[in-house]
């Protein structure tokens, strides 16, 4: 999944420049756990033909140059060149809500968050990315212990790291 162009309002949004993401995989503006399997989707799909993200509309997630999440609406197409080979073009718009998100896989382990949440609890990317949840909230380990897969959570309307409320 090599990026080969982007629009100027892509790089304007998510704060990367050209050189730095023309070239690169897809991956690179996936949070880890998906950029984790993004390739053995892709060899999935083109093994079986089947997949659950062409030719329709869903809400995902990307980082931005400085690793925050972004939801994103997205759509990808299949687009077949018989010089160049099978191209997929996603068009996507950022996605703006009432909600902060933190992306967190089943053992824990923090994928990214959205930049305000990061700001309420004051940590960087650097540091929360690869940090476990429960060294964050450790009142928190009894959700996430449900779930076998990676998961988010959804924090609404807090002012500070005292005002947090999460929701499955």
């Amino acid at each position: 999944g090599e990026i080969f162009t982007c629009s100027d309002t892509f790089f304007k949004t998510f704060g990367y420049e050209k050189q730095g993401i023309i070239g690169n995989n897809i991956s690179a503006i996936m949070p880890p756990f998906i950029r984790s399997i993004h390739q053995q989707k892709l060899i999935e799909y083109f093994h079986t033909g089947k997949t659950k993200i062409l030719d329709t509309t869903k809400k995902i997630f990307i980082e931005d140059s400085n690793r925050y999440l972004n939801s994103v609406m997205i759509h990808v197409k299949l687009n077949p060149f018989l010089r160049k080979g099978i191209n997929f073009v996603a068009i996507m718009r950022p996605f703006k809500e009432n909600s902060e998100y933190i992306l967190v896989r089943a053992d824990g382990t923090i994928d990214g968050m959205t930049k305000t949440l990061a700001q309420i609890l004051d940590l960087d990317p650097s540091i929360f990315i690869g940090m476990s949840l429960y060294e964050l909230c450790p009142s928190l380990r009894s959700i996430v212990d449900i779930f076998n897969r990676a998961a988010y959570f959804s924090i609404k309307k807090a002012k500070d790291a005292n005002d947090l409320k999460f929701e499955e």
